[in-house]
């Protein structure tokens, strides 16, 4: 387990020290953001790497081991749960275009749901929480830098995942997602508009 203590002022850190077992702590002198502590991470281990954010609260025992068994066909490259916010359940779904990016598990369904009634293949999954196979991160890399500090970079590696791999949403397994509770502390609102501007710019033409 890698754990970063993104530049906590309270008593985070002498809380980590007492956890016991295979765990490495890297602490940072100030917040820096999603990307720059995972792509180290990332680098740090040679498994599958689970994404989790510690705003993420996990409902069943089996969680971890649904997601794990979900991603052992050589065609899935990446699995996540259903998300919820305030009991609103995420499809961490379709990215359809500027206008209608993200779609929503529940408002959105109809939209989310093919010719045959089934759901159709996601092109993205947040990342607050999310298995991704070693095999996937050595072929296509890190998360891209230009979304530093945050936003946009699960939705664009998630884009390039799916040009070679295909995303397994575990509907049996559901977390809660308590959305930016540290982004709420800077501007993350202008982060997230920037990043959904060089979002599309990068990916021009194809959504």
């Amino acid at each position: 387990m890698i754990i970063f203590d993104n530049g906590s002022t309270d008593d985070t850190y002498e809380y980590l020290e007492t956890i016991s077992g295979d765990v490495s702590i890297i602490k940072y002198s100030e917040n820096k953001g999603f990307v720059e502590p995972n792509n180290f991470a990332m680098q740090m281990t040679t498994d599958d790497v689970l994404f989790l954010n510690n705003d993420v609260e996990v409902f069943f025992d089996h969680w971890l081991d649904r997601l794990y068994e979900e991603l052992q066909p050589d065609d899935v490259g990446l699995t996540y749960p259903l998300v919820q916010t305030r009991g609103q359940l995420y499809y961490g779904g379709i990215i359809e275009n500027r206008k209608e990016s993200l779609l929503n598990y529940v408002d959105d369904k109809k939209k989310l749901v093919d010719d045959k009634k089934q759901l159709r293949t996601p092109t993205w999954a947040q990342f607050c929480c999310a298995l991704v196979k070693r095999k996937v991160i050595d072929d296509i890399g890190l998360l891209d830098s230009i979304y530093s500090p945050a936003y946009f970079e699960d939705v664009d590696y998630c884009v390039r995942l799916s040009e070679k791999y295909k995303m397994k949403l575990v509907e049996d397994v559901i977390v809660e997602h308590f959305q930016s509770v540290t982004a709420k502390t800077v501007k993350y609102d202008q982060y997230r508009f920037n990043n959904r501007e060089k979002f599309y710019k990068k990916w021009a033409g194809k959504f």
